[in-house]
């Protein structure tokens, strides 16, 4: 019953008692008006201010036409408590329609998701196809290679989608019979492959052929990641490979996303749209029909959405309609207005999240390209538990400007232009953005644990030591994996034989070949290869390369160096400053396929780089059977295990380390490698077995110290 109807029944009820009484004494007391204005709660809706109403009450005396006064106030009271059920009720069964609604939203995402997954092997398979096509092609050696392709091709067939998943399962019931599996592990990776899971689709490729006990180690690890509460991470980044590659970042990049994928967290990636970047490898590449509008230097400026997916990953690529064409250029980088480009992409990306009002758990940013995230968030976005990781994956670029440019992007150049906070540490004139992602980010990393150490120290810490060390108990190094497919000698296009851990006749093979093809002397399969490969980003005082040669044509060995993409330092080495020999060469090279078959004719890989973050050229040597002779730093967990000649102890024994920049201490490391070589044969095939063996893909431990980070910083 309405408000209305309660008080039109309590006014008959008050006529039909005053017709029952005697008529009032005269004089009895002063006649009344009693106003009795009922208004219904706050915030009840269908009754405005114009609709109250009100009940007038003649009374005479004391009394009410006999009507208790008390008894109206009940009435009125038991009305508006009934009105406020009504709302009580209406309000539950609101939210109860948004709960069910929320409940279907996230169904839909658990069905879009399943469906992705069921896909997933799909796109792995296209993706290892091109990348292993890719390579083909670059090697220039399609018709030694012939057999290899045939083999990958029969790899591909075997592992079409229709067919995986019962090879998986029947994998799983042989290791079940053989006791090699549980019955309760076989039957939770059972119901993973029945969600057509592509964490196990992916495993499974890689780990095919095989031993039992590998396979089924890596597969049980999958069902404890699975168990584990997944992160949101956004990328923030300016180069992803195979999109845009300007560097070796971008393979990390890449590598990581995926590898934090298949682990089960839910991983996007943020990136400029750049004309000159290759949009082929990514599906369902679509314009989002809305523009977005970002305040940026004194003006407002138009920019459109675009996205799809690379590797199931989700990719938001962001194309600005600034009229200094920020990203319609030939080159990723290098540009002198490379400071506005980017703080116009860190401000876009930051807006784009804000309204899509996405509440991810961790934001990654790379480099100095994008630090600038960091004190802009904190500044102007912070809201709730999203916490910050930056990685530098090279501390040389740092990017210094003037502090006035700060307020371009909306920062305030005097709040910032301190000491603790953005003020560069040499030149306290300029404001340094990559210091700036150090000082605002809750975990800073970079990519390998020697690093880390190195750049601590003043000689390499490129001016940055001090606030790093300001905040060490935020930094740590953790070593990049090596990407599986591109480095495998098992599946490499660029040789002329492939081999195998299990099978390493390949590898004689090779070595004979790159003897043939770089006019070495033709000499039996005892006399040892000593390979060098330096990158791009190696930094090496030709001492050390002169000391190496001169020690391994010394020791009747043979030695060969190759610089790739590095003209300054390719020039110095094959200059006349390095004497050479007819059992060694120098080479500047930018053909990839040469390096793959350095590495895999070497039976050592000397590495004596002064600055290689990632210590890729280790991690290749190990992959391809060529034990390493590498700087190391002490203290510093490394790839590298020493070898305890003393006492032959080869268990786990990878490599001959030194610890000092000096050539002599470079040297003893090389002598002794190589007088292992020639004394212990077999104690020399457990050690390189032993290097082939080691896992040193994304999803070990690399991958694992990433999680590490997140959760440390991540607000559960």
């Amino acid at each position: 019953m309405s408000v209305m109807q309660h008080m039109a029944a309590a006014n008959n009820k008050w006529h039909a008692a005053a017709l029952a009484l005697p008529a009032a004494p005269r004089g009895f007391g002063r006649r009344h008006r009693v106003s009795c204005c009922i208004q219904p709660p706050v915030g009840d809706r269908g009754i405005g201010e114009d609709r109250l109403t009100e009940i007038s009450i003649a009374t005479d005396g004391d009394g009410i036409f006999g009507v208790d006064m008390k008894q109206l106030i009940d009435d009125a009271q038991q009305s508006i408590l009934h009105l406020n059920t009504g709302r009580t009720t209406a309000f539950e069964k609101l939210q109860k329609v948004e709960r069910e609604r929320d409940l279907l939203a996230a169904r839909v995402a658990q069905l879009k998701a399943e469906h992705e997954a069921s896909m997933a092997e799909c796109d792995l398979l296209r993706q290892k196809a091109k990348q292993f096509e890719m390579s083909f092609h670059v090697s220039g050696r399609q018709g030694k290679s012939a057999g290899s392709m045939k083999r990958f091709k029969m790899n591909r067939k075997r592992f079409n989608p229709p067919s995986i998943w019962s090879e998986i399962l029947l994998r799983i019931d042989a290791m079940t019979l053989t006791g090699v599996l549980q019955i309760e592990q076989a039957t939770s990776l059972r119901k993973l492959v029945w969600a057509r899971d592509a964490q196990i689709a992916d495993m499974f490729f890689k780990l095919a052929d095989g031993n039992d006990a590998e396979l089924s180690a890596r597969l049980l690890s999958i069902i404890s990641s699975t168990r584990r509460r997944s992160l949101h991470i956004v990328h923030i980044c300016t180069e992803m490979a195979p999109v845009a590659q300007p560097g070796t970042a971008s393979f990390n990049i890449s590598n990581l996303c995926k590898a934090l994928r298949r682990n089960g967290h839910l991983v996007e990636v943020i990136l400029p749209k750049y004309d000159c970047m290759d949009l082929s490898a990514v599906d369902n590449l679509r314009e989002i029909e809305t523009d977005l509008y970002i305040y940026f230097g004194d003006q407002w400026h138009k920019n459109r959405i675009w996205i799809g997916t690379l590797y199931g990953i989700a990719v938001t690529l962001l194309e600005p309609f600034h009229p200094g064409n920020f990203f319609a250029r030939e080159e990723f980088y290098n540009y002198n207005d490379d400071f506005e480009r980017f703080t116009y992409f860190c401000k876009l990306s930051l807006e784009y999240l804000l309204k899509l009002g996405k509440q991810a758990d961790i934001l990654h940013l790379h480099n100095w390209q994008t630090a600038a995230v960091a004190p802009m968030f904190w500044e102007h976005y912070a809201h709730q538990d999203i916490r910050l990781v930056l990685t530098c994956h090279d501390f040389r670029y740092q990017c210094l400007r003037d502090p006035h440019k700060l307020a371009i992007c909306g920062l305030d150049p005097e709040q910032l232009n301190r000491p603790d906070r953005l003020q560069d540490d040499l030149e306290p004139r300029f404001i340094n953005m990559l210091k700036g992602g150090i000082v605002y980010s809750n975990i800073v990393t970079t990519v390998s644990p020697i690093y880390a150490a190195d750049v601590l120290t003043k000689e390499h810490g490129y001016d940055l030591h001090v606030t790093l060390n300001t905040h060490k108990d935020k930094f740590i190094g953790i070593y990049n994996g090596l990407d599986d497919v591109l480095w495998d000698p098992a599946l490499d296009c660029a040789l002329p034989e492939t081999y195998s851990v299990e099978d390493m006749a390949g590898k004689s093979v090779c070595k004979a070949s790159l003897r043939q093809e770089l006019g070495l002397p033709m000499v039996d399969d005892s006399v040892p290869l000593v390979g060098c490969i330096l990158f791009e980003n190696s930094e090496v005082e030709l001492k050390l390369i002169r000391a190496a040669l001169e020690c391994a044509v010394g020791e009747e060995a043979q030695f060969v160096c190759a610089v790739h993409n590095n003209p300054g330092l390719g020039i110095r080495l094959t200059g006349k400053q390095i004497h050479t020999d007819a059992n060694a060469r120098l080479l500047g090279v930018n053909d990839d396929a040469l390096l793959h078959r350095i590495v895999a004719a070497s039976d050592i890989l000397y590495s004596p780089d002064m600055y290689e973050p990632a210590s890729q050229s280790v991690m290749i040597g190990m992959r391809y059977g060529a034990v390493p002779v590498a700087r190391q730093v002490h203290s510093i967990t490394s790839s590298i295990i020493n070898l305890d000649e003393q006492q032959h102890i080869i268990l786990h024994a990878t490599g001959f380390p030194f610890y000092s920049t000096e050539d002599s201490d470079a040297i003893t490391s090389l002598h002794d490698a190589l007088t292992y070589w020639k004394c212990h044969p077999e104690m020399w095939s457990t050690l390189v077995r032993n290097c082939m063996s080691k896992d040193l893909s994304w999803d070990s431990s690399c991958v694992e110290a990433y999680e590490a980070a997140y959760w440390s910083v991540h607000k559960v």
